[in-house]
């Protein structure tokens, strides 16, 4: 049994089997730790997620990114709906660093519960509906839904097929 409760190896995109696999905060989760994908990044200390929004338009959002149609990993193609989703989910913007200052389009964002090598931490990430943000500001725990299904974490497009045929 490893660091995280589990007998599976720990890689990046690895999640407890307490997050749905299908919720925004475990898909972000996932891309940020897709090492094909580099338009959304961890910093150098691994506490804020900075994202080149062209590229990440292109990569992820776009149609003809990296994902077909039936494995896109967001509904939306329109960056400002990814950004309210973040919003949504406590996501707060961070300052820029100097080296991301001569790309006008870069966003940094941080929140407490995401963090390199922390998977542990994605099932304390919340939708901030009116009534948990009144919860969080009252200082009481907001729980998770429970979970419907779980799923394997896909690892090609082979496996997301035979998946999603599955279901």
């Amino acid at each position: 049994m490893d660091g995280n409760g589990t007998s599976q190896p720990f890689d990046g995109s690895w999640i407890p089997d307490t997050v749905s696999h299908f919720t925004f905060p475990a898909t972000l989760w996932r891309l940020v730790n897709n090492p094909i994908v580099n338009s959304i990044y961890w910093d150098v200390r691994g506490h804020k997620v900075i994202i080149d929004q062209n590229l990440f338009v292109e990569q992820v959002l776009s149609p003809s990114g990296f994902f077909s149609n039936d494995s896109k990993p967001f509904k939306t193609n329109k960056f400002c709906s990814f950004i309210r989703q973040l919003n949504l989910y406590g996501f707060k913007k961070a300052n820029k660093y100097e080296a991301c200052l001569t790309v006008p389009a870069c966003h940094h964002f941080f929140h407490p519960h995401f963090k390199r090598n922390h998977p542990e931490l994605v099932c304390w990430l919340k939708r901030l509906t009116p009534k948990n943000r009144a919860k969080l500001q009252a200082g009481v725990e907001v729980k998770s839904m429970p979970l419907r299904r779980t799923w394997p974490i896909v690892k090609n497009q082979a496996d997301s097929r035979e998946t999603t045929n599955r279901g």
